[in-house]
């Protein structure tokens, strides 16, 4: 499902942030509540945020997460859109975080490279062309699926090259590099024909300017649809503002 009406104007992208993580993501800091997330989007002048905390497994805990989240919305006054949604694991080929009954959440992003985690599904190829390979069927399946509102964070390698765990010996962007721009317009059609959007992260695009201007470029010539998001983890990362500049002279020139 598509969250605004299909644009390719970063301005108007960024008036959202759909990849925040709140208190309960171990990974976010602590000052990270709702009242105070809602607050800084307002001054920040955002019309729409999503909650996207870390689901690695079904369990009653982040189910009470989101209980508590939703009941902590109704008290807080705001123009702001609040979406409580979750950031779900795509953890290999046809392995996901839910089987059976799912939370009830509002957006669906799903990460299919968090490979860093422990369980994550690793190819038998640990080259970049295997990661690769690993990253399309991936994807390729969680879109058929139609479980997915977006796709977080894709392609890149961060999380395999800057891993304490010493996941492989190849050098940050050696996958992405992988990525031909024929695969890339495959991914990128059949996620409009599902009504799946691909994240802009504002955190990463810097840092892989060659696969994300790709996949811009690819994207408008298709009509897919773009998300922004900033994987906020602390309150001066929500406002999309102070990185859309970036963004534009990686994705536009």
């Amino acid at each position: 499902m598509y969250f605004h009406e299909p644009t390719y104007d970063l301005d108007i992208l960024a008036r959202q942030n759909l990849h925040i993580h709140a208190l309960f993501s171990g990974c976010a800091k602590r000052e990270m509540v709702l009242s105070d997330i809602i607050k800084t989007a307002e001054n920040a002048g955002l019309e729409a945020i999503a909650i996207t905390d870390h689901i690695f497994d079904q369990n009653e805990e982040f189910r009470q997460n989101v209980k508590e989240l939703r009941e902590q919305l109704n008290t807080i006054a705001t123009d702001i859109k609040v979406y409580i949604g979750g950031e779900l694991s795509a953890y290999g080929v046809d392995k996901y975080s839910f089987k059976g009954e799912e939370i009830e959440l509002d957006y669906r992003l799903w990460a299919h490279n968090h490979y860093h985690v422990t369980g994550w599904e690793q190819p038998e190829d640990r080259s970049p062309e295997g990661y690769k390979k690993h990253m399309i069927a991936t994807i390729t399946n969680l879109i058929k699926a139609d479980k997915a509102d977006c796709i977080a964070h894709p392609f890149h390698d961060s999380y395999l090259t800057n891993s304490s765990r010493g996941l492989v010996d190849f050098s940050k962007g050696s996958v992405p590099n992988c990525f031909t721009e024929n695969e890339i317009g495959d991914l990128l059609t059949l996620a409009k024909q599902h009504e799946t959007a691909f994240e802009l992260n504002l955190n990463v695009v810097p840092a892989f300017p060659d696969i994300y201007r790709k996949m811009y470029n690819i994207g408008k010539e298709v009509g897919a649809q773009f998300n922004i998001g900033t994987d906020a983890h602390k309150l001066e990362n929500i406002d999309t503002k102070q990185f859309i500049d970036i963004a534009k002279r990686v994705l536009i020139g």
